[in-house]
């Protein structure tokens, strides 16, 4: 296990949220992994199937609960993910600062840094912002000024390098009504499109939202070998699914939602993962799988430039091109 430059230091008495996966997945997985912390509560809004791989109680968040917390339970520190479109993490910042205990929130990835720390119009931001690498680092310092930042790495991608699922292929297919010979392309869409309304961050930043990509994909799928795959979409949770949803019964492709699936197996035994800038790619990527990245009509700045996840297709060409391929040198033996 990688040391790590902040985690392992807290100890004590800690209160841990998320609502978001990208917090929820590296907090759970540090809590799992550490096995010299006891005393602690979690805190969610939401729930996930990947909760059951840590076996952590996490208590359902209730309207309140960042006050009621400080006099059940004297916490040492707080711990957060961050979210946009939840306000659970910021208001527990904004509780234990007034009580002046040490805070802490993880950023899981290089876009919409200040959204994250916003409640009613006011920012409320940590003590100590931890972010993933020296990229996110200098991203923070430009939009934080006065932040402390530190590189804490992520916890989940160092977790899942020795995962593997409980189940196994055939019985995975089989359950989820698709044949042993078909090849699975898992698109994992980002919600982009829930800041087309603004001027950064959606649309106008980029060139393209999930919903582009998708039909990009969809023009790129190879119908001369569609007998031999199936399209599974795994949305964000914070997607607008009407929308795929009316796509997709408008395309004559095999494709299906697969937001019922449990994450870490599906990106396990599938062939190709198409996406643009989600964390799901750099999962699959540990996990084996083969990640295109469709970046066609890329206006700003590649988020993941420099990482060397999978590869990134600029024109609908080559996006064909890229499928045909990874499609072709797969066996499918995983």
């Amino acid at each position: 296990m990688k040391e790590f430059s902040l985690l392992p230091n807290l100890c004590g008495k800690g209160v841990f949220v998320f609502s978001d996966p990208g917090g929820a997945k590296p907090i759970l997985a540090y809590l799992k992994l550490n096995q010299g912390l006891l005393n602690y509560k979690v805190f969610s809004d939401r729930n996930y199937d990947f909760f059951s791989d840590f076996d952590i109680p996490i208590s359902t968040y209730n309207e309140g609960d960042e006050l009621t917390i400080l006099d059940e339970f004297d916490a040492d520190f707080l711990f957060t993910g961050t979210s946009i479109n939840s306000s659970i993490e910021v208001k527990f910042i904004k509780s234990f600062k007034e009580k002046k205990i040490k805070s802490y929130s993880f950023i899981d990835h290089y876009t919409r840094i200040l959204p994250r720390f916003e409640w009613k119009g006011s920012h409320y931001f940590p003590d100590v912002i931890c972010v993933v690498d020296e990229v996110a680092e200098n991203i923070v310092r430009s939009e934080i000024p006065n932040a402390e930042v530190i590189v804490s790495g992520n916890y989940f991608q160092e977790y899942i390098r020795n995962w593997a699922p409980l189940i196994d292929k055939a019985s995975f297919l089989r359950n989820i009504g698709i044949t042993e010979s078909k090849k699975i392309i898992v698109f994992a869409p980002d919600p982009i499109s829930r800041a087309n309304h603004l001027e950064r961050y959606g649309k106008s930043e980029y060139g393209f939202d999930e919903y582009s990509v998708f039909q990009y994909l969809l023009s790129a799928l190879p119908t001369e070998l569609q007998s031999e795959y199936v399209v599974v979409v795994k949305m964000h949770p914070n997607q607008d699914k009407k929308t795929f949803l009316s796509l997709i019964s408008q395309s004559e492709m095999n494709v299906f939602v697969g937001d019922n699936l449990h994450t870490l197996t599906l990106l396990y035994y599938s062939n190709v993962l198409i996406g643009m800038f989600s964390n799901i790619l750099i999962e699959g990527s540990i996990l084996g799988t083969s990640v295109i990245r469709c970046l066609i009509g890329l206006k700003g700045k590649d988020p993941f430039e420099g990482k060397q996840i999978g590869e990134a297709a600029f024109e609908l060409n080559q996006l064909k091109a890229l499928i045909l391929k990874n499609l072709k040198d797969q066996d499918g033996s995983k």
